[in-house]
């Protein structure tokens, strides 16, 4: 489940006008707007950069002064890798974190491919550049025109611009560098070591899992006080990233950061996003959406289901309801749950020879391994919905004794014994085209609808959601998908 970070008030509101209130200057500084610079990067990103941060940048950039080790979780266009990029500058330009016999500032930098990586310096130059005019214009002339960029190191006209380290001299020779994830940035020492992009570490690099064992744990551990910072885009449930947040058990050092595209609130970009969203789900790349924007632990890949043309559809009839008796023909459907994230589900369904749909018109689920009602509650619903042809049940969970019982209390004839391991890509295909020509339906679920959007084209969920009210809804409609579709089974096209 999305944990998004909620920002403190202290970020927001008038408290977050007061970063860029020269009123905060003169009160808390003495009017000593260097002196305000030195002390925090949010004004000397402001004052002598010219970047206004939003809310929730000063928030990140806050945190990444307050902690040691920081997990950011962002959606695109968010401007992580500015927060990183504007605090390494102002840790560069005050050598805020020394290290070694030297006392310099070193920052490592360790993006998803050497073309990123170099970008960051380029970044950074650039910034100092811009500050240049900035510094200049604000100080009236008096700290001179050149006053980040007089610090870098000369070079002759004809010498290649080094893309990879920029050198800051400030009482000794601060450095940035940036690294692909190989063992080249190995043995190297730093005060701040940033890995970007993480999630997508594992395309470029045969072993990011050893990467962070031989060239960062070394580094971040050699001196107390030592930072280091992940910015990335997330990538599923599994990898590297995924790990270091150890969802699961909450017992990570890394400080968790978490924002989604709406945390940006200025009109224009939502708009833009909005749109975005709506060409995403019309072509069923829902998950890309919700990796890239949503900044959820998806993979980025198609969904079985078009969001549009099928899932729409089946919870388009705003009239249904779940039933809680009927007294017309249906089919009954039990999916067995398993003991760690699976839950027992009971689903009805009906072909509704009215207007000819598939509807389902009844779920029960059970919490994780609590179904030691079931038999009894098989016997309720049975009373309930007293026409039920037949119990498609999953042959695999319910065990002998079950499926005895079954028998000898409703008869041979009110069971069928589901093997989904050989049939479900059939069974799934029927019923897809059945959802595609709009004769599915069922009453609307928030559950069901998740699982039909994090079914991938493999037949199974994502990492951490389920499909089991999908399989039983598949189960309870199986005849009638086998009597009416097998026979109109259509290759799809959007």
């Amino acid at each position: 489940m999305v944990e998004y970070t909620k920002i403190p008030n202290e970020y927001l509101g008038d408290n977050y006008n007061k970063w860029f209130d020269i009123k905060t200057i003169k009160n808390d500084f003495k009017g000593d707007i260097l002196k305000a610079c030195e002390s925090h990067p949010i004004y000397f990103a402001y004052y002598m950069l010219g970047f206004k941060l939003r809310d929730y940048q000063t928030y990140h950039i806050d945190m990444m002064l307050r902690h040691k080790y920081i997990h950011t979780l962002m959606s695109r266009r968010l401007g992580k890798s500015t927060d990183f990029k504007i605090f390494s500058a102002w840790a560069l330009w005050f050598n805020k974190y020394p290290q070694g016999r030297e006392r310099t500032t070193k920052i490592i930098v360790l993006a998803q491919e050497s073309e990123e990586a170099e970008s960051y310096i380029r970044d950074i130059r650039d910034m100092f550049e811009v500050g240049d005019r900035r510094v200049e214009s604000l100080f009236k002339g008096k700290l001179g025109k050149k006053y980040f960029s007089s610090h870098f190191p000369k070079r002759s006209d004809n010498a290649k611009l080094n893309e990879s380290q920029l050198n800051i001299y400030k009482n000794g020779w601060n450095s940035v560098r940036s690294f692909p994830p190989t063992m080249k940035a190995r043995g190297k020492s730093a005060s701040i070591v940033i890995m970007d992009e993480l999630a997508f570490w594992y395309k470029y690099t045969s072993d990011e899992y050893e990467i962070y064992r031989e060239v960062v744990r070394p580094v971040i551990t050699d001196q107390p006080n030592v930072k280091c910072f992940i910015a990335t885009t997330p990538n599923g449930s599994s990898g590297l990233s995924y790990d270091l947040m150890d969802i699961d058990n909450h017992k990570t050092v890394y400080k968790q950061i978490w924002f989604p595209y709406y945390y940006r609130k200025d009109k224009n970009y939502l708009d833009e996003i909005e749109k975005v969203r709506e060409e995403y789900e019309s072509n069923g790349w829902h998950n890309s959406f919700r990796q890239e924007y949503l900044a959820e632990l998806v993979n980025k890949r198609d969904a079985y289901f078009h969001i549009e043309n099928e899932i729409d559809k089946v919870f388009s009839d705003k009239s249904l309801n779940m039933l809680m008796s009927y007294y017309g023909d249906c089919d009954g459907a039990i999916d067995f749950g398993g003991s760690v994230i699976s839950r027992t589900v009971i689903t009805v369904s009906r072909f509704n020879k009215t207007n000819n749909k598939l509807e389902r018109i009844y779920c029960k689920r059970y919490p994780v391994s609590q179904d030691s009602d079931l038999q009894n509650d098989v016997i309720d619903i049975a009373k309930r919905f007293p026409n039920i042809r037949k119990w498609h049940i999953d042959s695999q969970g319910g065990g002998s004794a079950f499926y005895a019982w079954f028998r000898n209390t409703f008869g041979s004839n009110k069971i069928d014994e589901v093997t989904f391991k050989g049939r479900k890509a059939d069974m799934y295909r029927l019923f897809k085209t059945a959802c595609f020509k709009n004769r599915v339906k069922s009453f609307y679920d928030t559950d069901l609808r998740k699982e039909f959007q994090d079914f991938t084209p493999a037949l199974k969920p994502v990492k951490h959601s389920t499909d089991d009210m999908l399989d039983s809804f598949v189960m309870s409609v199986k005849d009638w998908l086998e009597e009416k579709e097998t026979n109109s089974f259509m290759m799809i096209k959007y």
